[in-house]
């Protein structure tokens, strides 16, 4: 229903089926847990997943303490999809004390166009990105993420503090700022990150006594990501390490100063930099909606084709038990495929072999 709101008692526990979902439009949610009584969003069948929610157009704001959120997948239902488990649009939230635990979605939380905070919070068993601010404001502290297999935080178009908060084995970066983000990290602890700050696409970030320990690629980079940016990324660092102790590269366009003194800028290839497992994710439609998408596609900005119309031609391997072929038709998790490739009508054509490596929705060659 259209404008209405909920509110949940502490010690409530609510469970959802694999294709359940909560959806307000003009509502807040006040799930008001304690310490002793916690609030539990939960899939009925715990070997499954539940399919997310979504709060927009909220007139007041919604509150979460003590709040549990388990096994999520993206939202979904049979007119929308998103790539949130939790999202929120044009809708302010507090998300106090709370945990975010095992989420296959793009995005764990997913804030758009809001005013938010996240205090006291922790973030783990991410297959994609833990948070992703889009266009929005607010604060994070006292907050911990681990075993993040994307972004920790990713920021579009945000003006974001982030304080007194940990980042623990994150596969992509800790703190992404893209597309004129303004983001301030204050005493905020990296470790085992890939990348612990970037910084790229007119976005700045003000690091204030951070720490950072085994960053797999950089402590700090800064680059232009996406070609209609005039200027990259800019990283402004205060702290009692010198600049010899920061792994750190800036491009041509972007710059990181570390107490005063600019690092010498470098080329980036992008192309090496996102080399990582890419996402992949098969969405099913109607075909009657078939000219809306290729409509909807064609008035999208910044589409490149990669390559012209050509035939693709694949010869696939396998063991005498089929072992591969099997995996695939039960949707296994992780799975491997072995194959030759080549493209033309020609068989004389230049061809590739090929090991495909998925795991969840994640895959590479």
């Amino acid at each position: 229903p259209l404008n209405q709101n909920l509110k949940i008692s502490a010690g409530t526990k609510i469970y959802f089926g694999e294709n359940s979902y909560l959806e307000l439009n003009g509502g807040k949610i006040e799930a008001l847990g304690s310490e002793n009584e916690k609030i539990y969003f939960l899939p009925y069948d715990s070997s499954k997943e539940w399919s997310g929610i979504l709060v927009k157009n909220a007139k007041k704001k919604s509150v979460f303490n003590n709040v549990i959120f388990e096994n999520l997948n993206h939202f979904k239902t049979k007119n929308s999809f998103l790539t949130g488990g939790i999202n929120f649009y044009k809708s302010d939230v507090d998300f106090l004390n709370t945990q975010f635990k095992n989420s296959t979605a793009e995005d764990f939380l997913n804030i758009t166009s809001s005013k938010f905070k996240i205090i006291n919070s922790q973030f783990t068993n991410c297959l994609s990105d833990a948070f992703d601010s889009d266009f929005s404001t607010g604060v994070i502290s006292d907050t911990e993420y681990f075993n993040i297999k994307g972004d920790a935080t990713d920021f579009s178009g945000s003006k974001v503090l982030i304080a007194d908060s940990k980042f623990k084995n994150i596969d992509d970066k800790g703190i992404s700022a893209g597309e004129r983000s303004s983001i301030e990290s204050i005493r905020n602890n990296f470790d085992e990150s890939n990348i612990s700050i970037a910084s790229k696409d007119d976005s700045k970030v003000i690091v204030v006594n951070n720490s950072f320990s085994n960053s797999e690629s950089y402590d700090l980079i800064a680059f232009r990501k996406k070609s209609f940016y005039d200027f990259g990324g800019q990283i402004d660092v205060s702290s009692e390490k010198s600049i010899e102790n920061y792994s750190a590269k800036s491009d041509f366009l972007s710059k990181i100063v570390i107490n005063n003194n600019a690092i010498k800028n470098s080329k980036i290839d992008l192309k090496d930099l996102y080399w990582q497992m890419r996402l992949e994710i098969k969405i099913p439609y109607n075909i009657k909606y078939s000219h809306l998408i290729d409509r909807s596609l064609k008035m999208m900005k910044n589409l490149t084709e990669h390559h012209p119309s050509r035939q693709v031609n694949s010869i696939y391997f396998d063991n005498f038990d089929y072992q591969m072929a099997r995996d695939n038709i039960d949707g296994k998790s992780k799975r491997s495929k072995l194959r030759i490739r080549y493209y033309g009508k020609n068989d004389s054509s230049e061809c590739f072999l090929e090991i495909k490596k998925k795991e969840n929705k994640f895959g590479y060659k």
